[in-house]
């Protein structure tokens, strides 16, 4: 049985109309990628600071492509009017999708060929912990005449372009799941419990995979009050705090406690959680002599290796600057 998984939508718009986005750029500082592929960032604060944009085409093309657009839509007969060039950007950590630019199709002439990201920067693109998804749409603004094999109602894209954004600090380590009142009693927890790491199949030293992370409890009430004030020093420290956490419950876990550590080689661990978190400690220009002296220290030493870890992430920076913006 095949389990590939495709988008069915009841209506037909033609391949060329459905690929019109294809040759879109997302630009991220100095990096850049196509549809359907993503740019990883190693620096936080770096990740907060890029210029962030998106290119209908390139300069070349962007004639092109606002010609075909157009001679596109007229051949399936929807008034440009009823159309539009959307961007919006997300995160899952914040469930939080912005419409960051909407222009009318009717109005290609002055369309600009690229969208600024970064005036004002979008909430997702200032979460570095978190990634963000960026995607441009061809969609319906309004609702329009039902026709049979035709798209009608307001929201319904006709063609999509995503674009991932990825920190390797970010949670695609674990699944952040809110803690309440239901779930405390579920886990045999008392009502003080802040935070609780469960790796569930999850083993740290085997291949891991992130389609299933291990699911990383958080009061429910503290999740709230960061997504309300996300970008405060204080919340940017509880974030960078609760990373750590979860490293530590991770190094202290039985698998790599009682794993015999001093027999594998970095290239052993490499695909594995553990492997993961030690590449974001060792960062992504260290050699492999470094990270597999971090696999034995792992079992050795693990407080040094939580020190680390601390330096990594920049935790006394965000420290700092949560207590600093107290004070003032």
């Amino acid at each position: 049985m095949s389990r590939e998984v495709r988008t069915v939508r009841p209506f037909q718009i033609g391949d060329s109309l459905d690929r019109v986005l294809e040759d879109a750029v997302f630009r991220f500082g100095a990096d850049e990628c196509s549809a359907g592929s993503r740019i990883q960032v190693d620096d936080v604060d770096d990740y907060r600071r890029r210029r962030a944009e998106l290119a209908w085409a390139s300069e070349d093309g962007f004639e092109y492509f606002k010609i075909s657009i157009s001679n596109m839509v007229a051949a399936i007969g929807i008034d440009p009017g009823a159309l539009a060039l959307l961007v919006t950007t997300a995160t899952g950590y914040l469930k939080i999708t912005e419409v960051v630019f909407c222009h009318p199709l009717s109005d290609l002439d002055n369309l600009p060929a690229i969208v600024n990201l970064s005036d004002p920067r979008p909430k997702a693109l200032r979460t570095g912990f978190h990634g963000a998804n960026v995607a441009a749409y061809l969609l319906l603004i309004e609702d329009i005449d039902p026709q049979p094999l035709r798209p009608w109602r307001k929201g319904t894209w006709l063609a999509r372009a995503v674009f991932r954004l990825v920190s390797t600090s970010q949670t695609s380590l674990f699944r952040l799941t809110p803690l309440d009142e239901t779930q405390r009693d579920r886990l045999g927890l008392p009502q003080g419990v802040v935070r609780y790491i469960d790796l569930g199949d999850c083993e740290p030293t085997q291949s891991y995979d992130d389609s299933n992370p291990p699911i990383f409890y958080v009061d429910k009430e503290l999740l709230d009050l960061l997504a309300a004030r996300p970008n405060s020093r204080l919340s940017r420290f509880v974030q960078v705090q609760l990373v750590q956490d979860f490293i530590w419950g991770v190094l202290r876990s039985p698998a790599v406690q009682e794993e015999e550590l001093e027999d594998l080689s970095w290239t052993d661990l490499e695909d594995t959680l553990l492997g993961k978190i030690l590449s974001l400690i060792a960062g992504s220009s260290s050699s492999d002599e470094l990270r597999h002296t971090l696999v034995k220290k792992s079992k050795e030493d693990p407080d040094k290796i939580l020190a680390l870890a601390e330096d990594a992430i920049g935790l006394r920076k965000v420290l700092l600057a949560a207590v600093n913006e107290e004070r003032a």
